[in-house]
C-alpha cells in the first residue's frame, strides 16, 4: 500500500488597504516568510506548484498574493504608482503580522515591486530573490525605456 501525504494547505483572505482588498493566500509556517510577487499579468496562481514545495523544504511561512486588479483581487482606484503598491502590500503584511524576516521573490514585474518594498523597509527584509526580473537596473543596464525607438533610429544595440 502506498500512503501519499497531502502537501500544505493554503488558506485564502482578503485584506482591506485602505479604499481595496488584496487576496493572499497563505501556507503557514515558522521563522521567516516567503514573499512570491508574480509577473505581469499574473496572479498568485503562478505559485501554486512551488507554494508547497517551499513550505514544505524550508518550514517558513509561505505568502502568494494578488496585485490590485488582478486575481480576486479589487481594483484600485488611484493612479498607478509603484511605490503604493508596494506599501499596499507592506500595508497588508503588517495587517497579517508578517511584516518582519522576509525573503522577498520576484517574477518579472515582480522584482520590481520586490525591490521598491526592501528600499521601504529595508530592516524588514533578509533576502531578495530574483526569477527572469525586471528591475531598474536591468532596465538601467539595455539603456532605459526608450531603447526601442532609439533601435529604430540608430540600429541594433552593440552587445
Amino acid at each position: 500500500m502506498v500512503l501519499l501525504t497531502q502537501g500544505p494547505i493554503p488558506t485564502d483572505t482578503m485584506i482591506d488597504v485602505g479604499g481595496h482588498r488584496l487576496h493572499f493566500r497563505i501556507i503557514q509556517g515558522h521563522g521567516a516568510t516567503i514573499v512570491l510577487a508574480s509577473g505581469g499579468g499574473m496572479n498568485a496562481t503562478q505559485w501554486d506548484s512551488l507554494a508547497p514545495n517551499l513550505a514544505r523544504s524550508t518550514g517558513a511561512t509561505v505568502v502568494a498574493y494578488d496585485r490590485a486588479g488582478f486575481g480576486t483581487s479589487d481594483a484600485s482606484d488611484a493612479a498607478y504608482d509603484i511605490h503604493r503598491e508596494a506599501g499596499d502590500l507592506w500595508s497588508a503584511l503588517e495587517r497579517l503580522g508578517l511584516d518582519g524576516s522576509l525573503v522577498l521573490v520576484g517574477h518579472s514585474y515582480g522584482g520590481f515591486l520586490i525591490e521598491a518594498l526592501a528600499a521601504q523597509h529595508p530592516s524588514a527584509v533578509r533576502g531578495l530573490v530574483f526569477v527572469d526580473p525586471n528591475t531598474a537596473h536591468f532596465i538601467a543596464a539595455t539603456g532605459g525605456p526608450g531603447v526601442p525607438d532609439r533601435a529604430r533610429r540608430n540600429g541594433p544595440l552593440p552587445v
